[in-house]
């Protein structure tokens, strides 16, 4: 295959050029014991990765014979992760201390019925004893970005590297990254942090090459922003105008502001989720501009035009596209991120690193352990592999 140099393979088989095939649909129900605490005018939503993880779009209907919350989802197979809430993630279920809680898991190979309690939610209680984790090189900046296509403002956060503020000439790459609130503190994480500034300083202990780290803080419209296609279920795609911010507004802001290498050779873009896929867009239509992108368990399932827009934008592109996903995820997304690559890779003379975590799931902590790779790959050169890990 095109622009796959090397391959490594450890415990596992190399999946490229795998067939897709159609797989049976099966019908989830679910249904839920959820105290209301007052809140009694609330619904209770399922949120997971069948709806893109979107805190408000899977309502439940409550049953007052049962006094339980109940929803059943059709048409949906393999691996499947939800959590509830109210409606946000500042709303979100915790444990009856008011702690965060991981994410349900059920591999669907039938019918399935399954019943949960709520015992607290995270807007009931104190922060449940989470502290600020941001180390000292994060800052959140007083300066609000308003977005006037999107009628929505953006907070940001910047990771500065440890002797920055000693240093007067030295210049620095920059990583652009999605979901700010998750990058850098506990305390703002709703399911955990990626624990991205720790993750810096032990790297750049390391010998690594430093970088600047902006994190743009996602909003309620996470899913249309992350999103360049408009969708029939989701609504309105938001992703151009967001891309768009990113270059005209907060990438000249951050040039003026810091001691940047403001190149594409020097401008990195990474994310998750949908943030995966709004970095692979904005990387595969703005060349110029992104020289890498980190794609971490990428929602293409919700944007299948990336597959064409990947045919007809590829070729003549240089750039360093690492994608990462954890197999725990579901056959189903693992293999719409190969098709993307296998795209790429085909189509391009940039370089495709795939990551494939064995136990690795959708969250912060898989993204977590991903990140160290990706950030080492990007800042170094050498032969395009494809790394299959058990964890």
């Amino acid at each position: 295959m095109k622009n796959i140099i090397g391959i490594i393979l450890i415990g596992v088989t190399a999946i490229f050029g795998t067939v897709l095939q159609t797989q049976k649909s099966f019908t989830f129900s679910v249904a839920v014991k959820a105290p209301v605490y007052g809140f009694e005018n609330d619904t209770v939503f399922l949120a997971g990765n069948f709806n893109n993880w979107s805190p408000s779009a899977t309502p439940m209907q409550f049953d007052a014979k049962d006094s339980l919350w109940h929803v059943s989802l059709k048409g949906i197979s393999g691996n499947q992760q939800f959590k509830f809430t109210r409606g946000s993630w500042d709303k979100v279920q915790t444990t009856d201390g008011g702690k965060d809680l991981g994410n349900y898991n059920i591999d669907l190979k039938s019918d399935t019925a399954v019943f949960y309690q709520v015992v607290g939610w995270k807007d009931v209680f104190s922060p449940g004893g989470k502290q600020h984790t941001a180390s000292p090189q994060v800052k959140r900046l007083d300066k609000v970005f308003h977005i006037v296509d999107l009628n929505t403002n953006k907070r940001i956060w910047v990771y500065l590297p440890p002797g920055y503020t000693k240093a007067t000439t030295l210049r620095y790459p920059v990583l652009y990254m999605h979901d700010g609130q998750n990058l850098f503190d506990d305390f703002t994480a709703f399911s955990g942090e990626w624990g991205i500034d720790e993750a810096m300083d032990s790297l750049i202990k390391a010998k690594v090459k430093p970088s600047i780290i902006v994190g743009i803080d996602n909003g309620p419209k996470r899913l249309n922003e992350y999103n360049p296609y408009s969708n029939e279920r989701f609504g309105e795609g938001l992703g151009e105008a967001y891309t768009n911010f990113i270059i005209n507004d907060l990438k000249p802001y951050i040039d003026s502001a810091y001691r940047t290498l403001p190149t594409k050779e020097n401008t990195a873009i990474a994310g998750s989720s949908m943030g995966g896929l709004i970095s692979y867009y904005a990387a595969l239509t703005h060349p110029e501009v992104f020289g890498s992108a980190g794609i971490f368990s990428p929602s293409f399932w919700i944007a299948p035009e990336v597959k064409s827009l990947t045919d007809s934008l590829a070729g003549g592109l240089r750039t360093k596209m690492f994608f990462s996903i954890g197999r725990e995820e579901g056959e189903d997304y693992v293999n719409d991120m190969q098709d993307v690559m296998d795209r790429f890779a085909a189509n391009s003379k940039g370089i495709a690193y795939a990551y494939f975590q064995e136990a690795g799931r959708h969250n912060e902590e898989s993204w977590h352990k991903a990140f160290p790779k990706f950030y080492k790959w990007i800042m170094a050169s050498g032969a395009n592999v494809v790394l299959n890990v058990k964890n």
